[in-house]
């Protein structure tokens, strides 16, 4: 007995079928259509391009592989109850560009439209066997279809499953939640916060840096006095009642140790009461000997060197011509300051020694007055020396 009800492949969807196989693009199946063949049952023809009278035409519900038999594809596609009126005779799948892939007859079968008074939901299911099911896409838009009911209890069981084994593995995982530390023990990152407790409150509530921040400033703002377990604590601050305004303010004289002791108020005094005040040290300006070739830091060589009163300002003041003195070769004399013995030599002036050469001369006694004289030599006029010239002895006073 032949058969009655088939589906086939219409030149044209085995025609794209070829392509895809051979270009590797899979065909995309993305519709079906029902009709009702026109009121008779109609015979399914490979050279159809349309059904023989289409009632409908949506998008799959659903588009899979057959878990039975891997070279069947089979196409759903629900009708709403709102649908309906017609007969349904013959079914058709269309690509996405609206060509007739493939086409097939069906047992008739009326649906019905609320309208009549009558109305259920209709499933329509086509098998297309196919050599390579790799050469169709199995896709369907999950947001212009509807879904069958075993199709929904099929993924919600899928769900389940999945859903179990994750919980099962979540369970069964020793610390499945690193990024929460645990009630027990735990170690915080990043800032945790936590509600602030009312003031006074001594339950077992958690504390914040809020409420101990508040806690510690009614502490130091109330009088200590008043605190019978702070009476030491009390007497030890002196009973001030406003510690910590004494304190900041105690802080806020605090010398900078980054300055080196340029904040100090009162230079002079602060060296007076450390013993380095006037007269503790040598004052700028005074000669001091030295050992060494090399001048210590802070001095300079008695060289006769010039310098700038912006430089020295306090030298300039000990020696206003603004020259060192020099005194290589030299050695240091007192001032005469009107005691007389070095009368005339102005105060830091130069003065040679006086026995360079003993220089002068008298007159010859013999044949000059012997008081002619000259240079640092005199004639006193007492005493005698014995002259022999030419078998003759003179005798002579000086």
């Amino acid at each position: 007995m032949s058969a009655k009800f088939y589906t086939l492949l219409t030149d044209i969807g085995a025609a794209k079928l070829a392509s895809a196989a051979a270009i590797g693009i899979p065909l995309k199946i993305t519709q079906m259509a029902v009709g009702d063949g026109g009121g008779a049952l109609p015979t399914p023809s490979a050279q159809q391009t349309a059904l023989v009278a289409e009632k409908r035409r949506a998008a799959l519900n659903m588009l899979y592989i057959d878990p039975q038999n891997s070279s069947q594809i089979i196409a759903e596609q629900v009708i709403p109850e709102n649908e309906g009126g017609w007969w349904i005779r013959e079914v058709g799948l269309f690509d996405e560009t609206g060509a007739l892939i493939a086409v097939g007859n069906c047992p008739e079968s009326y649906k019905p439209q609320l309208a009549e008074g009558s109305g259920r939901t209709q499933t329509v299911r086509m098998v297309l066997i196919t050599s390579s099911t790799d050469n169709i896409t199995l896709k369907i838009d999950p947001a212009v279809v509807l879904a069958t009911r075993k199709y929904v209890d099929d993924k919600v069981l899928e769900l389940k499953v999945y859903v179990d084994d994750l919980m099962a593995k979540h369970v069964a995982a020793t610390d499945p939640h690193t990024q929460y530390a645990p009630k027990a023990s735990p170690t915080f990152t990043g800032t945790p916060k936590a509600p602030t407790a009312a003031a006074g409150n001594n339950s077992t509530q958690l504390a914040n840096t809020a409420f101990v921040q508040a806690a510690i400033a009614a502490l130091v703002d109330s009088s200590p006095g008043a605190l019978d377990t702070l009476n030491e604590l009390a007497k030890a601050l002196g009973n001030d009642p406003n510690f910590a305004t004494t304190m900041t303010n105690a802080l806020a004289g605090k010398m900078d140790k980054s300055a080196n002791g340029a904040d100090i108020a009162d230079i002079s005094a602060f060296l007076n009461n450390l013993g380095l005040g006037a007269g503790s040290a040598l004052p700028v300006g005074v000669p001091v000997p030295w050992p060494l070739a090399a001048a210590p830091d802070g001095w300079l060589k008695c060289n006769g060197a010039a310098f700038t009163a912006a430089q020295y300002p306090k030298l300039a003041l000990a020696y206003p011509a603004l020259k060192v003195p020099d005194l290589r070769g030299e050695f240091i004399r007192g001032w005469d300051d009107g005691r007389g013995v070095d009368s005339g030599r102005a105060i830091a002036s130069s003065q040679g020694h006086a026995i360079q050469n003993i220089m002068g001369s008298l007159a010859n006694v013999l044949t000059q007055n012997p008081n002619v004289f000259s240079g640092v030599l005199s004639f006193s006029g007492s005493g005698f020396m014995s002259l022999v010239s030419g078998g003759r002895k003179f005798n002579f006073g000086i």
